[in-house]
């Protein structure tokens, strides 16, 4: 199937003029890039003059809630009624459903930064491998002519600093650290920001690393490693935050990739992380999921962990063999 290509800046900008009431949606679970996106872009269509709320799935994390500014919600107001939604980071539209369907005659403008996107909407603007939806977002609505102010930069670099783990990521390019840049020539104060999304991690949140890193099994002789998280032992932690253990799996001597499975709401959720050759964005997309090639995640309906830890294993498993 022919894959929808992106609309021109006057296409968008046609719709975004026409549009009054605008409700963005960032995906379920948000992460910084999520919850940095949707927050700026608030600020930028406020700033602009239109009536705009970001509607969230849940409260944004303790950790992330100096990205979010006050339009970021989990309620609209009664009789707020968009005539434009904008997903966020959103790879697919099962990402954002929850609320989408509540408005099934409004259209859709999809910015995203995965290459999985699968373009759905009806005006699309997504960029793969690019470091970050936030970076998309500054690119875009600069492009556009839109005022960016210092309340939505910091938003931005937030979005950027936390999915690319403070430019370590290889989908840090020039423009990437440009934009970082000029952001901070705008008065951010980038140790500031950094001090207050990776500096405060709750005892309980380290504790869940810790659990995972003593459960932690590895396969492929010792180049992959995968860890479970049940809900009993995030009860038993004190914590849901998943956020950063997969990195931290990945990141242990002589691993390159990682894999964890949680439960997360009655779901079963995958995330992996990679270095190099390793494409964990296909394998997600082989089992309904979607991301990049070096971070990719899979949500499973109730089902049996064992069958999915077996298959998952078995194929990233056969990345290992081949690479070889």
């Amino acid at each position: 199937m022919r894959m929808k290509k992106n609309n021109t800046f006057s296409e968008i900008r046609v719709a975004l003029a026409e549009a009054e009431n605008i409700l963005i949606l960032p995906h379920v679970k948000a992460d910084g890039d999520a919850v940095g996106s949707a927050s700026a872009l608030t600020q930028i269509l406020r700033k602009d003059g239109k009536n705009v709320y970001a509607w969230a799935a849940e409260e944004p994390l303790p950790s992330l809630a100096v990205l979010a500014h006050e339009a970021y919600v989990t309620e609209i107001p009664e009789g707020f009624t968009p005539d434009l939604l904008i997903s966020v980071d959103c790879a697919d539209i099962d990402r954002c459903i929850d609320r989408v369907q509540f408005f099934p005659d409004v259209k859709i403008l999809n910015l995203d930064h995965h290459v999985t996107n699968t373009r759905f909407g009806d005006l699309v603007y997504v960029i793969g491998n690019l470091s970050s939806t936030g970076q998309l977002i500054y690119q875009l609505f600069d492009s556009l002519g839109y005022k960016i102010n210092k309340k939505a930069a910091r938003s931005i670099l937030g979005a950027i600093l936390l999915d690319t783990n403070r430019f370590y990521y290889s989908s840090t390019g020039t423009r990437t650290l440009e934009i970082a840049a000029e952001i901070i020539e705008r008065g951010v104060n980038m140790a500031e920001l950094c001090e207050e999304l990776f500096g405060n991690n709750p005892k309980e949140k380290m504790r869940l690393l810790a659990m995972a890193i003593e459960r932690a099994e590895y396969f492929a002789e010792g180049r992959g490693v995968f860890c479970y998280l049940p809900q009993e032992v995030q009860d038993q932690a004190g914590t849901d935050n998943t956020d950063d253990i997969v990195e931290a799996l990945r990141d242990i001597q002589g691993v390159e990739l990682a894999l964890l499975l949680y439960d997360y709401k009655g779901t079963l959720r995958a995330s992996m992380r990679s270095f190099g050759s390793l494409d964990v964005g296909k394998i997600a997309l082989k089992f309904g999921g979607g991301g990049h090639r070096n971070a990719a995640g899979i949500t499973f309906e109730k089902t049996n962990v064992d069958k999915v830890s077996r298959e998952l294993l078995s194929t990233l498993e056969a990345l290992f063999v081949r690479k070889n």
